[in-house]
Formats: C-alpha cells, sequence, structure tokens
C-alpha cells in the first residue's frame, strides 16, 4: 500500500519498486491465469502528471486501474485533518505530498515510533492540538485555497490525463460511498 513509487521514489530504478511486492520472477512459460498478481494503493497516482502516466502505459499496457472517488467535501475535509495530525507531530503541512519522507518502507513509521515515546500527558496534549476544534475556521480556508487540494478535487482533468493513455476498459471508476456501504 502506498509504495509512491512514481510520484516519490522514481529514482530508486524498477528493482526497488519490484522487491516491494516480495515479487519472485517466474518463467514466461510458467505464467498462468493462476499466477499471483501485483499491485498498490497509492491515491496519489490520481494526480499524476501526464508523462508518467505515459511512461506507465509503455511500461504495462495492459494495467488496471481503480480509481475510487470520494465526496469532494468529505475528500478535503479528510486532507486536512490528516495534514492537522502531521504538523502537530511536527511535519509542515503538504510535506508528504512533495515526497519529504522519514522511511521507504512505511512512510507513516516514524509518526507512530514518535507517537509511541511520548508520555500519556503528552500524547493527550498531540490529540488535543491536532483536534480541528483547536484551528480558527481561517485555518481550513487558507488550506482550502492551497493548490494541492485545489488539484485534487478536479477529478475530470485527472481522469482526462488517464484516458489520455489507458483504455477505458482498463479504467474502473468507483463511489467510494459504494465501498463503504458494501
Amino acid at each position: 500500500k502506498k509504495v509512491h513509487f512514481w510520484d516519490w521514489h522514481y529514482r530508486k530504478g524498477f528493482e526497488w519498486y519490484i522487491r516491494q511486492f516480495g515479487y519472485h520472477s517466474q518463467k514466461a512459460s510458467s505464467a498462468s491465469a493462476s499466477a499471483p498478481h501485483y499491485g498498490e494503493i497509492t491515491p496519489c497516482y490520481a494526480v499524476l502528471p501526464e508523462h508518467t502516466i505515459a511512461e506507465l502505459y509503455k511500461c504495462f499496457p495492459n494495467l488496471k486501474i481503480i480509481f475510487v472517488a470520494r465526496d469532494l467535501v468529505d475528500r478535503a475535509w479528510s486532507a486536512m485533518i490528516m495534514e492537522l495530525r502531521d504538523q502537530t507531530m511536527g511535519l509542515s503541512a503538504g510535506e508528504f505530498a512533495n515526497g519529504v519522507t522519514g522511511t521507504d518502507k512505511n512512510n507513516n513509521s516514524n509518526h507512530a515510533n514518535k507517537r509511541t515515546k511520548l508520555s500519556a500527558a503528552q500524547q493527550r496534549r498531540l490529540e488535543h492540538q491536532s483536534s480541528p476544534s483547536s484551528q480558527p475556521d481561517s485555518y481550513f480556508m487558507d488550506r482550502l485555497r492551497n493548490a494541492t487540494h485545489d488539484s485534487r478535487s478536479n477529478y475530470a482533468k485527472h481522469l482526462s490525463n488517464w484516458y489520455k493513455h489507458f483504455p477505458s476498459s482498463s479504467i474502473l471508476l468507483i463511489d467510494y460511498r459504494e465501498i463503504e456501504s458494501n
């Protein structure tokens, strides 16, 4: 989940990417329908630049893509709450979006490590500081004006980029509410 190869870790090369899946090379003749399928879940890929999508198609022309569309208000609110939590842990808003991470394997491990090293009183203080009620409305309005939130809310633009390179039969659009209800 959230490998971020195509947006953050590309410079590490395909060997690094392949290792993230525990992939073991199989001879082409032994490939079958029962062979394992590999994939990743990286929501940030929705906003990949068009040239990266073109390269993805060159590398994986049979790739199947699942695009989960959230209600735009819910998506923005969730992103702002995540940013607020990250800021409380000492990260600037949008720092992960720029690919600045503490580890390669698990981007959230530094958060977990920091939080477990805190006393109970410190944890309560951090939870209070990361609560939406601890911020004025102007904080949220400012974050909503941020280019990252604006871009990630433009599903039409980004889906258009994907459809320029992948056939519609390769892209499954799902409403997030369907996943929640099922």
